[in-house]
């Protein structure tokens, strides 16, 4: 199945277990499914999808249609918003657990998952407030300070391979579960790179997204902005791990699989 509109086919499959092959689906729940990345770009990729209808995720609220689901930009306009990424969290959480168990499998250890963290546990696992917390998760980045008055609350990087892209290649909002390595003979070009880069900003993470979604005016405000992030793709390529900037993606490949390997050896296997 091929095309813009294949993600919203399976998004409508009435019964994806009968329906969807085993090679594409993963798994299913209420409110979503999540399926293999065709094209994955890390050695774990793979894409929840809340499914079709969905307007019983928040009676509250208007129907939520298939438009409103088109891409993260309509989802944010939509006042149903915080019902749909708590669906979509819910199963990527449950995509996250079948990662690693896979990993210890199939590899023998385990490096970092994407973890799809909310905004309210991680103020609470850190003893701080929702709006600090909320201030923090909009500047951290590496390589950038954090004003002075935050130096005693400046938490560890968050892993942050569970997002959207801030403009989509294809119709049906989609949430990207991955490993943390973009090792895969699929990711080609810079582009592929930098829209998956996770500290970069094209690339955003579950969690930013759910902050943003605690005001409802900086929601809508961001959902107007997330298309001249599409500039983002044509910045140097420069690794997620270690800041290295490279030449072209032969070298920056080379050197990612190095990085794993790096870990592999931290971790005890060859």
């Amino acid at each position: 199945m091929q095309g813009l509109n294949a993600l919203r086919t399976y998004a409508e499959t009435a019964n994806p277990a009968a329906d969807i092959p085993p090679s594409t689906l993963l798994l299913e729940t209420p409110h979503c499914i999540a399926i293999f990345d065709a094209y994955p770009k890390a050695r774990y990729h793979f894409l929840v999808l809340p499914r079709l209808p969905c307007d019983h995720l928040d009676s509250s609220s208007p129907p939520i249609t298939a438009r409103d689901l088109d891409s993260l930009a309509s989802l944010l306009r939509h006042p149903a918003r915080d019902a749909v990424l708590a669906a979509v969290r819910d199963a990527a959480t449950e995509v996250q657990e079948m990662i690693r168990d896979e990993m210890h499998k199939t590899e023998g250890w385990q490096w970092p998952v994407s973890v799809p963290v909310t905004l309210a546990g991680l103020a609470s696992s850190r003893g701080l407030s929702i709006p600090f917390t909320r201030l923090w998760l909009r500047i951290s980045s590496p390589g950038r300070t954090l004003p002075a008055e935050t130096n005693a609350h400046v938490l560890p990087p968050l892993p942050r391979l569970a997002g959207f892209h801030a403009v989509p290649s294809m119709r049906h909002l989609h949430l990207h579960v991955m490993s943390n390595d973009l090792a895969s003979p699929s990711l080609k070009t810079k582009k592929h790179y930098n829209s998956f880069r996770p500290d970069h900003g094209f690339f955003i993470s579950l969690a930013e997204v759910e902050s943003w979604c605690s005001d409802p005016g900086v929601a809508e405000r961001q959902a107007g902005m997330l298309e001249s992030r599409e500039q983002l793709l044509r910045d140097p390529l420069v690794c997620f791990k270690c800041h290295a900037e490279f030449r072209n993606m032969p070298l920056l490949k080379e050197h990612l699989e190095a990085e794993l390997a790096k870990e592999r050896r931290a971790a005890g296997r060859n």
